[in-house]
């Protein structure tokens, strides 16, 4: 008796795992098709607002859209293939293009730069404080494969379990 009450127990933990999975793949598919996107801030620039380590949801929106006030993730003018989450502390209009300023809350200075009107940035629309840490720890390769073996393993078990008690 003892023996089935731990399987079934293990059955609904596999089951509700799989299904917390299933729901979080629909969701970040879902996400990226309107526009939104899970970033991990990797810097104190931003601190007290946002941390290292804190997971922040952007949603890309046009440049002219973008106000004073708003936190912003764009390209590193300095360095390419790289993103900043700063502050916009002014936008304006500049012959077929926006200026931006930009600067961390915790910086002392910040960083100026141009986009074409019809382009886009990321606006950050929450911060998960500390969440950065584990969407981290699951984007890595032997993490992501040990959950899944580990998944595998226990499905498999189950299902030859329902086979061999038929």
């Amino acid at each position: 008796m003892r023996g089935l009450l731990g399987s079934r127990l293990v059955e609904r933990i596999v089951t509700v795992a799989a299904a917390c999975a299933i729901a979080l793949v629909v969701a970040l598919v879902a996400g990226r098709l309107t526009g939104h996107v899970l970033l991990i801030d990797r810097s104190d620039s931003m601190q007290p607002a946002i941390a290292a380590g804190d997971l922040l949801l952007t949603r890309t929106t046009p440049a002219n859209r973008v106000r004073a006030g708003d936190v912003v993730t764009f390209a590193d003018p300095a360095r390419s293939g790289r993103t900043i989450t700063h502050r916009v502390v002014s936008v304006r209009a500049l012959r077929g293009r926006l200026a931006f300023e930009t600067r961390g809350d915790a910086n002392r200075s910040g960083e100026r730069w141009t986009i074409a009107r019809s382009g886009t940035v990321g606006r950050t629309l929450a911060v998960i404080h500390r969440a950065g840490y584990g969407m981290d720890w699951l984007s890595r390769p032997w993490t992501r494969f040990a959950l899944l073996a580990g998944a595998g393993v226990a499905l498999g078990g189950m299902l030859l379990r329902r086979i061999w008690a038929a």
